[in-house]
Order: structure tokens, then C-alpha cells, then sequence
């Protein structure tokens, strides 16, 4: 499965766009894609307080084809999951009134348990496959996240100046550490 090719910036840099679509990495594209995102970091996804964080607006240059792609792909897999969710709470809420347990103590551990098992599958096949492009913004840096290395090729060259780390240059690695200083 493709992951994403990461150039991180730091949150108080302005991207510099090639004109190259962020999907396809074709030249002069005519479309935008734009796609709003709030700080958050790992607690912040798992605590549900993303949603206090501030609100980030990136608009990207992209294919007008791409750009329809881009944001099916993003509005499936958010139907996917809310649907997922409350999918699994109202299985594992019945079966704990089926066996007895809505009382019990424990039915908060065997609810969670019951929703890891439901949906986890979904968090594991979302991390390993890749969108199109994401944006996602942390504490103090912003990952422009790429399927297409072509793409992360040419935004990484034209932000050479501000990339976090200082990586510099137009080469492109894989993960989250191919913009970070090794060591």
C-alpha cells in the first residue's frame, strides 16, 4: 500500500505552491483544492479537543479532475468512519443490555475494548494507505503530506528555504523523518 511522502514546515512559514498539482504533479494545473484543518497533536485525536484548535486554511494548486478526487477521497473516508463509529457503539451497547452489563462497572472497559475491535481495522487500513494529499498541523510544524513523490518532490524544491530541520534541497524520503535532521 503507498504511504505519504512528508515535507514539514513550520506552522509561521507561508508555503511556496509549484505550478504543479499536489495529485498528479502536472504542469500549470488550472483547478485548486482547498481543505481546512485545526491544530491538534496525538492527545488532541484522542481526547476529541482538536476541535479548540486553531483553524488552517491551505489552498493548493491541482487538476480540477484531481481536486474532485481529492475531496471524494477526504469526504468518503470521514463518511466511513463517523458511520463506522456509530456502527460499532450501537453493537457494543447492545450486546452489553444483551448480557447484563449495562450496570456493571466494567461495561466501559468492554465497551472500548468492543469499539477497538469494531473500528480499529479502519485506523490501521488509514494509516497504511495514503490520501492523495492531506495537510496535517501540529503543535509547531505543518505536514503537507503527498501519495505522489513526485508532487512532495516539487513542493519540497520550491520550499528548500523553510523546510523544518533545514533538510533543504529538492530530494525526497519517505515518512515523517524525511524532513527531519537525523540524530
Amino acid at each position: 500500500m503507498p504511504m505519504s511522502v512528508d515535507v514539514e514546515l513550520p506552522n509561521a512559514a507561508e508555503p511556496v505552491w509549484p505550478t504543479r498539482c499536489v495529485k498528479c504533479a502536472m504542469a500549470d494545473p488550472t483547478g485548486r483544492i482547498r481543505l481546512v484543518r485545526r491544530t491538534t497533536s496525538a492527545a488532541g485525536r484522542v481526547t476529541g479537543s482538536w476541535i479548540f484548535g486553531r483553524r488552517v486554511t491551505i489552498d493548493a494548486p491541482a487538476c480540477p479532475a484531481c481536486a474532485a478526487m481529492i475531496t471524494k477521497q477526504h469526504r468518503v473516508r470521514e463518511l466511513i468512519i463517523w458511520s463506522a463509529v456509530i456502527c460499532a457503539t450501537i453493537v457494543v451497547v447492545m450486546y452489553l443490555a444483551k448480557w447484563g452489563l449495562m450496570g456493571s462497572p466494567i461495561r466501559k472497559v468492554y465497551g472500548l475494548v468492543g469499539l477497538a475491535v469494531l473500528v480499529g481495522p479502519y485506523f490501521v487500513w488509514d494509516m497504511v494507505s495514503a490520501r492523495w494529499f492531506d495537510v496535517e498541523v501540529g503543535g509547531k510544524v505543518t505536514s503537507y503530506q503527498f501519495r505522489s513523490p513526485i508532487a512532495a518532490s516539487f513542493f519540497r524544491g520550491a520550499n528548500a528555504h523553510q523546510v523544518a530541520g533545514g533538510g533543504g534541497g529538492a530530494g525526497v524520503g519517505m515518512g515523517k523523518d524525511a524532513t527531519r535532521p537525523k540524530g
